[in-house]
């Protein structure tokens, strides 16, 4: 299928199925690559932990810092993706080629910033308190990891441009491409193969860096030599930064990056608050932690399916498309969620002692597990909810809605009941520790589900009063501007 070419939106009766069937084919290949593109930070802790324990301290120190000046920065590169969605539904290759030579400048901008901000990271390592030998080698780090961070923001902008165009297939392959690269580079570059001098945690760095670089080169060739994308002329009648339509995309993208930076701060003061409770505690929380990223993936490649077809149905100005095939994304993602929880409440136990065999941490890991599965409905139901609404172009809402729940209800009251006495319906309860954060985290999540559907709710009834839904012969509307 060529990456501008429409066919005619299902009648109202026939809609569920085909919507099921758009998002699992959407979601089931970005799901494997993101869960492709984890096994890189593992594999770099694997094989570092082999190396030498400070090695491994000072990756893990500097992966945290890495991580969150990524996912905050390729946040607003995520406004890309409903444009891509937009111009695809509305059949206008020429917008596509546009916001594609406009994101690769943005691109640069972001990544040039996020080089700058790893290759001085002393302030941030200084915070995190780490003896002086972690934080020397955490420093050197990030500062080989920095030079990659430029093709890891060009990648965001391929990947936006692959999934909403219907080629989310090309992930996977590109995905595996960087972690097979990955794997001998590290294997080289930490141990001093090949000539090469022992670089330890200095060889994940460069590692990582080469191996997103190849993840570009490749994208952009596929894109070079594919018919469709051939056709799209990306790279062609090249346009210097266009003000207006940067201003665009900082417009939908900027409120997307603050609310990636809420939900990764709430996580990381977390750990931090949590510090003070001892290594058990320490432990139980970090594996606790793990296994809910680990569960998150699920919803997010449903999240960003949904937003794409969400995107592609108001394009093609099929405002009830968008409607259904939001709300599908809900109940998908919630009941698959739900399975999810459930499997993580019964297996809780075997999960943490293959993590550890401490009874303390063991105790703590099973306790907040159950947290973990309780709040995985919400959680599928809140992630679709933000990216149906990214979908719609509607950015700024959902980031207060953020700001609200992870901050002030999950951190704040997570805080409160974890290291304060609480009075509640007459019962007095003391301090509870690491679940006191898991259990507003619940709450947290729970309010967001209904504040996020409930915003959903609102916006696609709106468009549909603004923009009655076309029958397949009428001509596209333009896609809608930013809000």
């Amino acid at each position: 299928m060529s990456p501008y070419d429409r066919s005619p939106a299902p009648s109202r009766s026939r809609m569920t199925a085909p919507a099921l069937r758009s998002t699992l084919n959407l979601a089931w290949p970005i799901l494997v690559a993101q869960l492709t593109l984890m096994l890189m930070p593992i594999m770099d802790t694997m094989m570092v932990g082999h190396y030498h324990t400070t090695d491994l301290a000072a990756v893990a120190l500097g992966n945290s810092i890495y991580i969150t000046v990524f996912l905050t920065l390729s946040g607003i590169l995520q406004s890309l993706s409903p444009h891509f969605a937009h111009h695809h539904g509305a059949g206008t290759p020429v917008l596509i080629r546009q916001d594609f030579q406009q994101g690769i400048w943005l691109a640069i901008a972001l990544g040039l910033i996020g080089m700058a901000l790893l290759s001085f990271p002393q302030p941030l390592i200084a915070w995190a308190g780490a003896d002086a030998a972690v934080t020397e080698k955490a420093i050197a780090y990030l500062r080989a990891i920095a030079f990659g961070v430029p093709a890891v923001m060009l990648y965001k902008v391929a990947s936006s441009l692959l999934g909403a165009t219907g080629h989310q297939r090309m992930l996977i392959w590109v995905s595996l491409t960087g972690v097979v690269l990955n794997i001998p580079l590290n294997y080289i570059l930490i141990h001093g193969h090949l000539g090469l001098p022992e670089l330890g945690a200095t060889g994940c760095g460069i590692a990582t860096a080469l191996a997103s670089t190849v993840n570009v080169l490749v994208s952009f060739r596929y894109f070079a030599r594919h018919g469709d994308y051939a056709r799209l002329n990306l790279f062609g009648q090249w346009q210097r930064p266009q003000w207006r339509v940067q201003a665009a995309l900082l417009r939908l993208g900027s409120p997307i990056a603050f609310s990636l930076m809420v939900e990764i701060s709430a996580f990381t003061l977390i750990a931090l608050f949590v510090a003070r409770l001892g290594p058990e505690v320490i432990g139980g929380h970090r594996i606790a932690a793990q296994m809910a990223g680990l569960c998150y993936m699920l919803p997010l490649a449903m999240g960003t399916a949904t937003a794409i077809l969400v995107g592609q149905a108001c394009g093609a100005g099929d405002y009830a498309r968008a409607r259904h095939q939001a709300w599908v994304g809900a109940l998908l993602a919630g009941t698959l969620a739900s399975v999810v929880g459930l499997i993580i409440y019964l297996a809780r136990s075997p999960i943490i002692h293959a993590f550890s065999d401490d009874a303390a941490v063991v105790a703590v890991g099973v306790q907040l597990m159950v947290f973990i599965a309780v709040y995985q409905f919400f959680d599928g139901v809140q992630t679709i909810g933000t990216f149906a609404l990214r979908g719609y172009k509607v950015t700024l809402a959902p980031m207060w809605i953020h700001v609200v729940c992870f901050w002030l209800i999950g951190l704040g009251g997570g805080y409160w009941v974890a290291f304060h006495e609480v009075v509640w319906l007459g019962v007095r309860l003391g301090p509870s520790g690491a679940a006191g954060f898991w259990a507003a985290s619940v709450v947290s999540t729970v309010a967001a589900a209904v504040l996020l559907s409930a915003l959903l709710h609102r916006v696609s009834q709106l468009k549909l009063q603004e923009h009655p839904t076309q029958s397949p012969s009428t001509p596209p509307r333009p896609p809608a501007s930013p809000q």
